[in-house]
């Protein structure tokens, strides 16, 4: 969960600092989705080998019954409302219910309390794909109407986009309709009619956290797996603290990113024995978040 600055300092011990980042890898939040045959073969990217659940949806076998996909919701950041990601565990009936099954997880309820989903509740989505690309139909009341926080709007439009996108594993283009219609307005949204309901793939670096963590809420990790995670960190470094969940030990340090000052990927080990653990990592600067997960180590 993603949280502003400023909750109370607690005494620390110390991890080892500066750890340097893992090499070039592909991250979740960049990288496409990949099918799994649910029974036998674990691929997944080299960002989520810490997790014990490792089969994600995206091109490959036809037919699978059960596997992960990523949506994206909005959440708040130092830098105002931005995305983050979750894997969610879904049933399939084939290779083609996946961006379906993607998309319908981005308009439902996010697992960390702090991330949010703007559409009205109760939407449903119907999608397709033709030769213009993948056409996703949104049906139910209330979805050209502006949402609570109008600053949310566009977000939650270019969450749409980018889940059905990654969810396809392949550049391709994204029209939107409203119950069966070319919608004029979105979430309060104008839209160009001459763009017959195509929304952009938004720029990642414009809309992504400033600080994201490979892990999902309550997630059971390996003790000795590497974090990892994307940070815009000014400095190249990036906080983090282990606390247990009833708050008796906790275990401080910073990690390095690949570059400052943009979305860079960092990696670190924790160090630390078994047990459930609130881990928080943080940037500073005018940007400064705090994104939190509560997980266990094993």
């Amino acid at each position: 969960m993603a949280r502003m600055p400023g909750r109370p300092s607690r005494t620390v011990t110390s991890w080892e600092d500066d750890q340097p980042p893992a090499p070039p890898a592909r991250r979740r939040l960049l990288g496409p989705v990949v099918v799994v045959a649910a029974t036998a073969l674990v691929i997944g990217t080299i960002g989520w080998l810490n997790r014990t659940r490792h089969d994600e949806v995206g091109p490959g076998p036809a037919r699978t019954e059960s596997a992960y996909v990523t949506a994206w919701y909005v959440g708040t950041t130092g830098a105002g409302p931005r995305l983050f990601s979750e894997r969610h565990r879904v049933t399939l009936r084939g290779q083609d219910d996946a961006v379906q099954a993607a998309v319908a997880q981005a308009l439902g309820a996010p697992l960390d309390p702090d991330y949010r989903q703007v559409f009205p509740r109760g939407i449903t989505a119907i999608v397709t794909e033709d030769a213009a690309g993948l056409l996703v139909d949104l049906h139910g009341s209330g979805i050209t109407d502006p949402p609570a926080h109008p600053a949310d709007a566009q977000l939650a439009v270019d969450a749409i986009a980018l889940t059905a996108a990654r969810a396809a594993g392949r550049p391709v283009q994204v029209r939107l309709r409203v119950n069966a219609a070319t919608p004029d307005r979105v979430l309060g949204l104008a839209l160009d009619p001459a763009l017959a309901g195509r929304i952009r793939i938004p720029d990642e670096a414009a809309v992504l956290s400033p600080v994201s963590v490979e892990l999902d809420e309550n997630d059971v990790v390996r003790r000795t797996a590497p974090v990892m995670g994307a940070a815009a960190a000014p400095d190249g470094r990036v906080r983090r603290r282990l606390v247990e969940v009833d708050g008796t030990a906790f275990r401080s340090g910073v990690a390095r990113t690949r570059e400052c000052c943009r979305l860079s990927p960092y990696s670190f080990t924790t160090g630390a024995p078994a047990g459930r653990y609130r881990l928080e990592v943080s940037v500073s600067g005018a940007q400064a978040t705090t994104e939190t997960k509560t997980i266990t180590l094993e």
